[in-house]
This record gives structure tokens, sequence and C-alpha cells, in this order.
């Protein structure tokens, strides 16, 4: 389960992400999914089993 400062982030960029769809900004929610992307993998990429 993640910690209440994460789930905050998670849930900004989800919150961010919606508005940029809901406004047709796909700019926006490319931008958005890049950079959650590069945030998930810098907290947890390096505890992947694989």
């Amino acid at each position: 389960m993640a910690s209440d400062r994460v789930q905050r982030q998670i849930n900004r960029l989800l919150d961010d992400a919606e508005a940029g769809i809901t406004n047709l900004d796909w700019q926006v929610v490319r931008d958005l999914s890049r950079t959650a992307g590069k945030w998930l993998f810098r907290r947890f990429g390096e505890h992947r089993q694989g």
C-alpha cells in the first residue's frame, strides 16, 4: 500500500490527467504520462523482480 504522501501525488497526477482529457489537451496528458512513468520508475524501479 502506498504511503499517504505517495497516494496524494498519484491522485494529483490522475486529477491533472483527467482534466487534460476533459479539455482534450493531449499535450498535457502525454506530458503527465511521461512524468508519472519517470516518477514511478525512480521510486519503485529498483525494486522490480525479474
